[in-house]
């Protein structure tokens, strides 16, 4: 990561009256006091850019990594790009997996496959449930797992690893048998962002 270095440009926290920063009023101040308020002054500001450009290039980095409440969870998930495919948080439909339900002053954890939904752990408060499923879904390497190839073709599936590797992205692999071997490649987290047209030219119907 590159220095921080404000520019002149840069307002001082006491704009619109004399400053200890200020030309005018420099000789009349104690070296020792001018000293600290320089220091200070930088000292922010390189702080806030540092933070701002880390936010940027990372969206991973949050104020409040662990969430407490279920819209918290779901923005959490949202920021790091995990996937919602199998996990039902804040009402989203899923077909099977996860979720969380609020049963009367309970809060449920559930499993649903084909319709059947069978509650697996009951927690008192909406916090308790959510440390709960926060940890889940953390550990769950498929729940940061983005497809962006599906096809049949051995040849297409090793123009697309080519593709990852050149992009220094990671990636994962497998075969399914699917009528016929199907390969699936999927990249991780965020890195979904930097390859969003992949999934256009290789997924292919699985009618195919």
């Amino acid at each position: 990561m590159g220095r921080f270095f404000p520019t002149a440009s840069s307002a001082s926290p006491t704009a619109g009256k004399p400053s200890l920063l200020s030309h005018d009023v420099l000789p009349t101040v104690a070296f020792d006091a001018f000293r600290k308020e320089v220091y200070n002054f930088f000292s922010e500001r390189r702080q806030s850019r540092a933070g701002r450009y880390l936010l940027f290039q990372n969206p991973a980095i949050t104020m409040n990594p662990s969430p407490k409440t279920e819209v918290e969870l779901e923005n959490w998930m949202k920021l790091n790009c995990y996937n919602f495919d199998s996990y039902s948080i804040n009402g989203n439909f899923i077909y099977e997996g996860f979720g969380i339900e609020k049963n009367g002053s309970l809060y449920v954890w559930y499993y649903t496959e084909k319709g059947n939904k069978n509650n697996l752990e009951i927690f008192r408060t909406e916090s308790e449930i959510i440390k709960y499923a926060y940890e889940k879904i953390k550990s769950d390497k498929w729940a940061k797992t983005h497809c962006v190839g599906f096809n049949y073709d051995k040849q297409k599936t090793d123009e697309l690893l080519k593709i990852l590797t050149e992009m220094k992205i990671d990636y994962l692999q497998d075969e399914i048998p699917f009528n016929k071997i199907a390969y699936r490649t999927f990249v991780f987290g965020c890195d979904i962002n930097k390859v969003m047209d992949l999934p256009k030219k290789y997924i292919e119907s699985r009618d195919n």
